[in-house]
């Protein structure tokens, strides 16, 4: 059975799915998912570490600096979505100035280690982190899977996929983790907005907490504020496609084809870490997070054919200020160099 067939069997099934339902299926079905065995390499889009080596070694050496400001000379890496390892192998490059322990990479449908590198495939089968950890998530949030919700009449009401001439939107009555998830973290939309809700952040949040006693979590993400929101942004929510590198209109088309992501609510994801013990330390745009981690230097020593590629990384009218670089801390008192807590 095709991915299509599934997910119209699925539908004929319930009724109607949640979003979250159907990219789950489209994203991490076993057998046709579009990451059944980690992102389509240099497929549909490109990451930064993909883009780029330089991202990986530039990252890995900024958290070098932060050991040495804790006097550490070692850490332990946690990469959530790390597929391939390809960033994680830059990372340690990057940090070649302190030991690296551990490396475990939580990648869905992997298992197998190579050197220090562990792929795991949940982070629940994380046994805990001991002493200091740098958790890395590059655009691992808006790959999670997610729901719809729309403002109709003054109600929100939550949107489910159909399937009947092809397939359909169709609006309802929320879900009871859908309800409960918006009465902790509310949401102000405008009549006849939509916008992507992600209670598995909740989970990943616990999880993440449980697993770390203390340490630096670089997020790596496009996302928005309520404020945004509140501003009109998104009117009929963020849920986009790629596929050869081109937007898909609909994601619901050609089922596991393309890549299904969504932009991040950046509040709702400090409010969850900040209740598990985690402190905001800021954000930046990502050229100027680079900018700090000492990218510059390191363009010097590639060669000229790819540093164009590498520059891209931090153009401010590009990637570099598209995607966001968030941190947070637990169990250290620092100041990271270029965030400001009062962000």
């Amino acid at each position: 059975m095709n991915l299509k067939d599934k997910l119209i069997g699925e539908v004929l099934k319930k009724g109607r799915l949640s979003y979250a339902e159907a990219v789950e299926l489209l994203l991490y079905d076993p057998t046709h998912g579009y990451y059944r065995s980690g992102k389509p390499h240099y497929k549909d889009f490109l990451t930064s570490p993909e883009i780029s080596p330089i991202f990986g070694l530039a990252t890995g050496k900024y958290l070098e600096r932060v050991c040495a400001g804790l006097g550490l000379s070692r850490l332990s890496l946690l990469e959530l979505g790390g597929a391939s390892g390809e960033l994680a192998q830059a990372l340690i490059s990057g940090a070649s100035g302190v030991v690296v322990e551990r490396c475990v990479i939580v990648e869905k449908g992997e298992h197998a280690r190579q050197g220090v590198i562990e792929w795991v495939d949940d982070l629940r089968a994380v046994a805990l982190m001991e002493g200091f950890t740098a958790v890395i998530a590059n655009e691992f949030l808006d790959a999670l899977p997610f729901h719809r919700i729309r403002c109709l009449e003054g109600e929100l009401e939550e949107i489910r996929v159909g399937h009947g001439d092809g397939f359909f939107e169709e609006p309802g009555p929320l879900e009871p983790r859908v309800r409960s998830y918006l009465e902790r973290f509310p949401l102000s939309l405008r009549e006849g907005q939509a916008l992507e809700i992600t209670p598995d952040l909740l989970d990943v949040a616990a999880r993440l907490s449980a697993t770390v006693e203390r340490g630096i979590f670089l997020v790596f993400d496009y996302g928005y504020h309520n404020a945004d929101i509140a501003a009109g942004r998104f009117p009929d929510g963020s849920v986009a496609g790629y596929r050869d590198f081109m937007l898909v209109d609909d994601v619901l088309e050609e089922p596991g084809s393309a890549d299904v992501t969504h932009h991040v609510n950046f509040d709702h994801l400090s409010d969850m870490l900040t209740g598990q013990g985690w402190r905001k330390e800021g954000e930046l745009p990502q050229y100027r997070f680079l900018f700090q981690a000492g990218i510059l230097d390191a363009l010097e020593s590639l060669p000229e054919t790819q540093r164009l590629a590498a520059k891209s990384l931090i153009d401010p009218r590009g990637l570099g200020s598209v995607v966001t670089a968030l941190a947070f801390t637990k169990g250290i008192d620092i100041r990271l160099p270029g965030f400001s807590r009062r962000q």
